[in-house]
């Protein structure tokens, strides 16, 4: 039922923990998965089973995938809202040249230089 809970600071009601969230942002373009947030009932408030449910935690999908622990969320603009500014991180424009395949990938040499990596961190 839609208030077997106690509302938010806000008084809203089961905003998450019941189906992922499917949204419009790519996770990696270059993979054709699309975000995924919230968490859903097969997740734990603390994390100790599966994820974290929180409103920041987020995975990726491919857009053809289903299950019955995806969803998605119908919203709409409120008239005379006030139109709001994104907040928090802003994803750099600049375009970065990315390394050939397999360049700075610790396990394409044989392990070799994750075995440097440990060392260098303090591993033995």
């Amino acid at each position: 039922p839609a208030r077997a809970y106690e509302p938010s600071k806000v008084g809203l009601y089961n905003m998450l923990g019941n189906v992922w969230e499917w949204t419009g942002t790519w996770y990696a373009k270059s993979s054709g998965q699309r975000v995924l947030r919230g968490g859903s009932y097969v997740d734990s408030p603390d994390g100790s089973h599966n994820h974290m449910v929180t409103c920041a935690t987020r995975m990726g999908n491919t857009e053809d995938s289903s299950g019955d622990n995806m969803g998605f969320r119908c919203a709409k603009a409120v008239e005379g809202a006030p139109k709001l500014s994104p907040r928090g991180y802003q994803y750099s424009q600049v375009k970065k040249k990315r390394p050939p395949p397999g360049v700075g990938d610790p396990l394409k040499d044989g392990g070799k230089a994750a075995q440097e990596l440990v060392r260098a961190g303090g591993g033995r």
